[in-house]
């Protein structure tokens, strides 16, 4: 738990993902904490010293969001592996660059501190799925442009009822398919949950330019 949170802190890094991305991840990996609200400043004063010793030293690269809509005060750290071997890469990175920045003894005070911030916290890795994807960028400067142009990210979690889930991936190939033969049709992303998660989940995000409230 401890090395958990000591990855997920050193990682974030809040203005943007990297140029070069590449457009066709297996995994993306979401580490997810519920802030309690007397502790928001000082959570995000924390994250954001961790997000600049990251940057300085060489360590991963992350996208944060907050949700606006929803439960409050709930943060998402992301970030794309295409395997697991690359997640150990990350904590190796991330480790050398926290100390340092920090060295041994302040890394351990910030994981106190952040730990203190919070009232739970959630990991899971999810497995991208093309396949299932609605106008996915093709390739890394088109997924890059995507990104930059997004403000928000609607997204959307379906929970899947056991002996269904052949039936739920034909819907979305149909809507994939249709979907695609429409010129304003919007992206929609979908990955599935295979560690961290109960049950069969999928998720389904919708990038968009501006947040708009449903009229």
């Amino acid at each position: 738990m401890l090395r958990r949170a000591f990855w997920a802190l050193a990682v974030v890094v809040s203005l943007a993902m990297p140029v070069a991305v590449q457009a066709q991840e297996s995994y993306t990996d979401a580490y997810t904490v519920k802030v309690k609200p007397e502790k928001t400043a000082e959570f995000t004063t924390l994250v954001k010293k961790w997000a600049v010793a990251n940057r300085e030293n060489g360590g991963d690269r992350w996208m944060t969001l907050e949700t606006m809509y929803g439960e409050g005060d709930v943060y998402i750290f992301i970030s794309t592996r295409q395997s697991y071997a690359d997640i150990d890469k990350a904590n190796e990175s991330v480790m050398a660059a926290t100390n340092k920045a920090f060295g041994p003894e302040g890394v351990g005070k910030l994981l106190q501190d952040f730990s203190s911030c919070l009232v739970w916290s959630r990991s899971e890795l999810r497995r991208r799925r093309w396949d299932l994807s609605r106008k996915a960028p093709a390739d890394p400067a088109a997924q890059a442009k995507l990104i930059g142009q997004t403000r928000v990210l609607r997204t959307v979690a379906v929970h899947v009822r056991s002996g269904h889930q052949m039936e739920f991936e034909a819907w979305l190939k149909d809507a994939k398919v249709a979907g695609e033969k429409m010129a304003n049709t919007q992206p929609a992303l979908v990955s599935q949950a295979v560690e961290g998660n109960k049950g069969i989940v999928y998720y389904i995000d919708l990038p968009q330019l501006a947040w708009r409230f449903r009229q």
